[in-house]
């Protein structure tokens, strides 16, 4: 049945209207059909956005001890850039900018919903090393990776957030950790807060420009706007990609800077100056209060590749000291469009420690960019030849110049080779030697051993990625072509050079590749099962650690007796208590043959334990045995003067920390016991690269015959 009839709305417009009247079972599945298209248009507008940022309700035990601890690294790369900016009531708005590796922070998940948990501490400096926390921020950023997986695995997540802070110096620590698999990343920066109300001529940290859509973008829950000096259109890099050919425009936030002219100064992380360029201000914009934004330019011509800082300066050096600067990466051939993480040579897959797999054999790493072009195979594989001819001949120096020059030239300039094509000759001409004679690659090895520690020191990325890479390619090689246990238990030995020196550059995801694959050559080696423990301790993942240490623990070795003392430690951490408790006590016995830094250590953890479970008694017992052991032990003490103090005898708590302060008195032989502690076991690390050394002196015959060259009659040693 239909109806008739007209409206005329509220602008003049008739509309003619017919109305059907529908049967009864029509008008049914109209209604149902309606009803079902609201609930879906409800469930929609209800669905949970692909990002938010939550604040964190509560902060673990382990993530706390992580962060007061001042620890840095993890497995999850991070850049981190704090710029101070005028506040209210007498504090400055430190904007935080943290740069968190996406392909990294998703490993190990499902493919669901990432958690990344953001804490910030802002600890105040002090002469002692103590501080206190001044300001901190925790927030929960959820990233759904069916919707959003593609982009953040691309290069990552640029979270900003923002603690309100007084004027002073501060270690900004900061943690990013996935929730599921906790892994975690962490960055120590040291951060100078200006006194805004009674200073002037402060110059800020330069900012660069990512291009445009490079992260996925997180701001703190709570913060409805960044500060003056970060509302222009695009967030700054925290670590900028540059080229020395390249004209580098900046903006520098400014407080009450006069006209005079600027210079940007190059400095090493760490501050030691390396070169200063004159900075060419194109414009000044006023933002309020004294505050500025200069638009600015300069060209780093003549630096050399590596990570640097970069500061501004005013020429006179008469109204700022040049503390505060912004860490980039200097690449000859720039970012290519890429920021620092879409750069950075992905992880490979993780081993459990519990399990004790080998790890899988090394693979150099893919880029994640384009190859620019195909390299000349031709060329590269005779200028190589002829680099190793020196070599066999007995000219080091000779020999690694020219295989640093050819590497820079072929992954350098305009159009630069992948390292992956170049790791392809360089493994060509290794594999020929090793038919021949395998022993005639260990002089190379070692060569590629001293590019990677040169290009290390001098902050040389790219060549160091490559040598690091090679150095895995011709260890796996050799051990291929001995064919021969010995021979694997020897190519363990070349990879514990190798990380002698990444001990102290490496992040821990490429420490524990080193010493996964050791282990895959020689299961029995003793400092890479430690180092792998320590790096899982250090991490917070002390399940981990117990699963290293187990296999440890047993026997009478100095690496052995370490490793009771650190099983101890991880399992009080885990709440294993009786069992903590027993090898400490096997320990302090005084039958034990434990080292000075092993007593001191147990007996400061088991009188923790008794703090803990409120046995006072029973703790200054402990600590008076220890210090009768170790009477200069000031930690010991120290323990025990807090102890009393506990126990309401003030008297005895300034009769146990009488003595320390003294001038010239020493700490006694376990007073560094947490220093090393905290330490991996260098001293076998190093002889093992020693002994690299010595068995490639050896070899420098074997690879003269293989090339047909007359060997010196004393070849030099490897040495950077």
């Amino acid at each position: 049945m239909r109806e008739t009839r007209t409206h005329t709305d509220s602008h003049g417009l008739t509309r003619t209207l017919r109305n059907v009247r529908a049967s009864p079972c029509k008008s049914v599945f109209v209604r149902v059909s309606l009803f079902l298209l609201l609930a879906a248009l409800q469930a929609s507008a209800q669905e949970k956005p692909p990002l938010r940022v939550l604040r964190t309700g509560g902060l673990r035990v382990e993530t706390a001890a992580l962060l007061m601890s001042g620890q840095e690294g993890g497995t999850i790369p991070v850049a981190a850039l704090a710029l101070p900016l005028p506040g209210a009531g007498g504090k400055a708005r430190v904007a935080v900018l943290l740069e968190i590796d996406g392909a990294e922070a998703m490993e190990g998940g499902n493919g669901g919903l990432l958690r990344l948990e953001v804490c910030l501490y802002a600890v105040t400096s002090a002469p002692d090393g103590s501080g206190r926390v001044a300001g901190s921020r925790m927030d929960t950023v959820e990233i759904d990776l069916a919707r959003l997986g593609a982009d953040l695995e691309r290069s990552g997540l640029k979270y900003t957030g923002e603690l309100q802070l007084a004027p002073g110096d501060y270690a900004l620590r900061t943690l990013v950790r996935n929730t599921a698999t906790s892994e975690v990343g962490l960055r120590v920066l040291p951060l100078s807060v200006p006194d805004f109300p009674q200073t002037q001529g402060v110059l800020l940290p330069p900012l660069a420009a990512d291009p445009a859509g490079a992260w996925l973008q997180a701001r703190g829950a709570g913060i409805a706007s960044p500060p003056p000096g970060l509302s222009f259109e695009a967030l700054p890099s925290a670590r900028p990609v540059f080229s020395p050919t390249d004209e580098i425009s900046l903006r520098v936030p400014a407080w009450r800077v006069g006209g005079g002219n600027l210079e940007a100064e190059v400095r090493r992380p760490g501050g030691a100056r390396v070169a200063s360029f004159p900075l060419k201000v194109a414009s000044r914009e006023d933002l309020g209060g004294g505050l500025q934004l200069l638009a600015a330019s300069l060209q780093l011509k003549g630096v050399e590749e590596g990570v640097y800082e970069l500061g501004i300066v005013s020429a006179s050096r008469s109204s700022d000291e040049g503390g505060l600067s912004t860490p980039f990466v200097l690449l000859e051939r720039g970012g290519g469009g890429q920021v620092w993480a879409a750069l950075t040579p992905p992880h490979r897959g993780r081993t459990a420690a519990s399990t004790g797999a080998p790890a899988q054999a090394p693979q150099a790493p893919t880029a994640r960019g384009k190859r620019t072009r195909r390299i000349d195979a031709g060329p590269v594989r005779n200028g190589y030849r002829a680099a190793l001819r020196l070599l066999a001949g007995g000219d080091r120096n000779g020999a690694r110049d020219a295989v640093q020059e050819l590497q820079t030239r072929v992954l350098t300039g305009e159009r630069p080779a992948a390292s992956d094509d170049l790791v392809d000759v360089e493994l060509d001409i290794a594999g020929d030697l090793a038919r021949k004679d395998p022993e005639s690659l260990v002089p190379v090895l070692t060569l590629h051993q001293v590019l990677y520690r040169d290009a290390v020191r001098k902050g040389g990325f790219l060549l160091s990625t490559h040598n690091r890479e090679l150095v895995f390619r011709l260890v796996d090689l050799y051990a291929d072509r001995s064919g021969s246990p010995e021979g694997k238990r020897q190519a363990s030995r070349f990879l514990m050079g190798l990380a002698a020196e990444m001990i102290w550059t490496a992040p821990p995801s490429l420490r524990s590749r080193v010493f996964q694959q050791i282990l895959a050559y020689d299961a029995k080696q003793e400092a890479a099962i430690l180092c792998l423990a320590v790096d899982a301790e250090r991490q917070g993942r002390y399940a981990d650690a117990v699963g290293y240490l187990e296999r440890l623990s047993s026997g009478q070795s100095p690496a052995h007796s370490e490793a009771r003392l650190r099983l101890a430690v991880n399992l009080a951490r885990l709440g294993k208590v009786q069992e903590a408790r027993k090898l400490l006590r096997e320990i302090s016995d005084p039958a034990s043959q434990a080292e000075p830094w092993q007593l001191a250590v147990a007996w400061q953890e088991t009188a923790r334990l008794q703090l803990a479970a409120g046995d006072l008694e029973g703790a200054e017992q402990t600590l008076r045995a220890g210090l009768q052991r170790l009477p200069e032990d000031d930690k010991l003490a120290l323990q025990l003067g807090l102890v009393r103090d506990l126990r309401k005898d003030p008297r005895g708590a300034r009769e146990a920390v009488a003595g320390l302060g003294t001038p010239g008195k020493t700490p006694g032989k376990g007073g560094a016991a947490r220093n090393r502690y905290n330490q991996l076991p260098l001293e076998t690390l190093d002889q093992a690269w020693t002994e690299v050394q010595e068995r490639a002196v050896a070899q420098i015959p074997a690879l003269a015959a293989v090339l047909g060259v007359t060997a010196a009659d004393e070849p030099p040693r490897n040495t950077p």
